[in-house]
């Protein structure tokens, strides 16, 4: 079984595919991204420096409509800042982030998207262009309008203790 180099030549492709106008092309380019981040962890810092971030968050605002692409880049931003100290701030510079925020209040209602848009902003934390009370607000609101999902709860849970401040005794 033959395995495919990634290099920056196929990053290059990646980021060009990622423009396309065509929704089918750009989630399934989104779903590869997914299997090779997730596969290969070494790989993440090219992303990042190929400018997959920034597309990916200008793709999500290009099909700010389309639920099934939105969750895909969601979870792709969620893999890159999963487990890394400074990547979540490369992803808030590089607008991943404010993309993920903007998802959430576009899908309020659709469970699938808000899942891994709050997996992602759980990873790699809010934008600091969106002040922590107007986060904390929509991951509560959005709680609000899935009581019985358990991942949206957990992941909310999660996300309202990063800015809990504990007084010391």
């Amino acid at each position: 079984k033959r395995k495919l180099l990634i290099d920056h030549g196929l990053l290059a492709i990646l980021c060009k595919t990622i423009q396309s106008d065509d929704a089918c092309i750009v989630f399934h380019t989104f779903n590869f991204l997914n299997n090779i981040t997730t596969e290969a962890l070494q790989i993440d810092e090219a992303i990042i420096e190929a400018g997959l971030i920034t597309k990916t968050a200008e793709a999500m605002h290009r099909f700010r409509n389309d639920g099934r692409v939105l969750r895909c880049a969601c979870l792709f931003l969620g893999n890159i800042g999963h487990g890394s100290e400074g990547r979540p701030d490369q992803i808030a510079r590089h607008g991943g982030s404010m993309a993920v925020i903007d998802c959430l209040m576009s899908f309020p209602y659709c469970s699938g998207v808000v899942q891994e848009a709050l997996a992602a902003l759980r990873n790699i934390g809010h934008p600091e262009e969106h002040k922590a009370l107007d986060t904390v607000s929509l991951v509560v609101a959005v709680m609000g309008f899935h009581k019985d999902d358990a991942v949206i709860h957990n992941h909310a849970c999660c996300i309202l203790l990063q800015y809990v401040e504990i007084p010391e005794v």
